[in-house]
Formats: C-alpha cells, sequence, structure tokens
C-alpha cells in the first residue's frame, strides 16, 4: 500500500508455508520500489533489509519486535506510530480477502 493508501502491488499466490521474504525475492515487488523508498514491515520481514538496502531502500519496523530492551519515550511513540499504519494495511489486507 502506498503512502496515500492505494495498494500498489499484489503478488502471485504461493503455495505451502513460504515465508514473506521468499515470496519478496520470487516475485516482482522489488523492481516496484523507487530509490529512497520506506518499507514498513513485520518481524516475517527481517530477512529482506538487504535487498532492499541494494535497492537503495530502508526497512522500518517497529522498534519492539527488534529487541527485548526498554523503549524510551519516543521509541515508544515512534512504535505506535508505526503499529497505527500497519493497522491501515492490515485493513485493506481483510477488505481484500473477504
Amino acid at each position: 500500500m502506498s503512502a496515500d493508501g492505494l495498494i500498489n502491488f499484489v503478488s502471485e499466490n504461493f503455495c505451502g508455508r513460504t515465508s514473506d521474504a521468499t515470496i519478496v525475492e520470487q516475485n516482482q515487488y522489488l523492481n516496484k520500489l523507487s530509490k529512497n523508498c520506506a518499507v514498513i514491515a513485520d518481524r516475517d520481514f527481517e530477512n529482506i533489509e538487504y535487498l532492499l538496502r541494494r535497492k537503495g531502500c530502508i526497512l522500518i519496523r517497529p522498534l519492539s519486535i527488534l529487541s527485548n530492551l526498554k523503549l524510551t519515550k519516543n521509541e515508544m511513540l515512534e512504535t505506535r506510530r508505526i503499529a497505527s499504519l500497519r493497522i491501515h494495511v492490515e485493513r485493506v489486507i481483510r477488505r481484500i480477502r473477504e
């Protein structure tokens, strides 16, 4: 989903227990990204950071899933901001499935 709420990519179907990282590698998603693009992702996508870096993009993940350390107030606010964006993406995905 793009920053303005539009769906910008739908991958082909993958069967079985295919990981999110494998799907990103095997479809054309990375070709759709422009340089300096930011991608918000959940914990399953930790293995794609090198792919994004190669493309000149950055991976944004909530700090709460990156470490077990106690977060500062600013880190907590950033994590909440990212989580609120992810909620919108999850709603769109649910609408497509239903």
